[in-house]
């Protein structure tokens, strides 16, 4: 069946679809009525580029022509599954949603489908606007509360050390180990409210995108931690060449909490091994930290990433639970991803940063 044909077939489709048959390259091709029709009606040449529309992605960035679907297809390169929006020249609104797919019809012959999804696309946007409202409004509410609860608290932390003082006549044993007790709960509720309001900050802080040679941050942060546990024996082996492009500061908060829970958590070996080095996981490259400490139930892995989750008791293992919840806020800022993983022999920690000039 000749491209024609098989575009006459489609020709009372709702969807858009561009038929080519290949040769040595593609040696002809048809558009249905559909696929003109979602483009605006103009004319369409050669090189499957609509005049006077436009195309953009997700972030609003103008798609080349070079990288249209059409043009793509046209020159026999495979096309993904993509979502652009087509927009009128000089219109800042866009007209409708496409979705661009490829499909094998047969030896020789191929079709590119064009979907209208501008119903769905509208309601995933107003999804997302909606879950970022809720967000900043919840960011917002918890700054006010940390900022109210700071002076009630500093009273009570007063108070319990003014009662602490108190001569032994006035006070017996037992209250001041209970005023104590109260300062010592002021403190750990202060420590909170600290991370909260710096979780806050993370999410508040605008991205400074530049390129960060995270091999060496790496060794500059192991080199501190060393220097805090001068008694430990720690192999710490980082991967040369380890880039991203991302916000320098935000990305040594993350190398900070990933390596610091590294050291924490191989404490009790007596000689204990990081590696810092790059995996690769679902077609993405992810920094890991990989360390042989206690590691940590897979089935408790869902909690991790959560603000005040610890999987281990305070006195063994000091701390929050507010650093790797700090990482996923950092990680996802960056339209990230994070994973960890723990074994018998391993634990993982990974995350994955595109880089901002490759999606828009």
């Amino acid at each position: 069946m000749s491209a024609e044909a098989l575009a006459a077939l489609l020709s009372t489709s709702e969807d858009g679809f561009v038929v080519a048959r290949l040769g040595e390259g593609v040696s002809e091709h048809r558009w249905n009525a559909a696929a003109v029709r979602l483009h605006e009606g103009y004319a369409l040449d050669d090189d499957g580029l609509a005049d006077a529309v436009a195309l953009r992605d997700e972030r609003e960035q103008r798609v080349p022509h070079e990288a249209w679907p059409t043009v793509r297809f046209l020159r026999g390169e495979p096309v993904p599954p993509v979502v652009l929006w087509l927009y009128r020249a000089g219109s800042r609104s866009p007209v409708r949603a496409l979705r661009y797919r490829s499909i094998d019809a047969s030896p020789g012959l191929r079709m590119l489908q064009v979907e209208d999804v501008s119903h769905r696309e509208d309601r995933l946007r107003s999804a997302e606007r909606a879950a970022r409202t809720a967000e900043a409004d919840l960011d917002g509410f918890v700054s006010a509360m940390a900022h109210d609860l700071r002076a009630p608290l500093r009273a009570i932390c007063t108070f319990s050390e003014d009662l602490r003082r108190l001569p032994e006549d006035q006070l017996s044993g037992e209250a001041r180990e209970l005023a104590g007790e109260v300062a010592a709960a002021g403190v750990e509720l202060g420590e909170l409210l600290e991370g909260l309001t710096g979780l806050v900050r993370t999410a508040q802080q605008p991205l400074v995108p530049e390129a960060v040679d995270v091999s060496a941050l790496a060794a500059e942060i192991d080199g501190e931690l060393r220097r805090r546990s001068p008694g430990r024996t720690v192999t710490t082996l980082v991967e040369l060449s380890l880039r991203l492009r991302g916000d320098a500061r935000l990305l040594e908060t993350v190398m900070e909490e990933l390596l610091g829970n590294a050291w924490k958590f191989t404490a009790g070996r007596a000689d204990a091994t990081i590696r810092v080095e790059s995996r690769k996981r679902d077609d993405k490259m992810f920094v890991c930290v990989v360390d042989d400490g206690v590691g940590f139930s897979m089935g408790q892995v869902a909690r991790l990433f959560r603000p005040f989750q610890r999987l281990h008791r305070p006195a063994d293992f000091p701390g929050r639970g507010m650093g790797l919840a700090t990482v996923l806020r950092i990680v996802r800022k960056h339209e990230g991803d994070v994973f960890a993983e723990s074994a018998a022999s391993e634990t993982v920690f990974g995350f994955h940063v595109p880089d901002p000039r490759d999606v828009g």
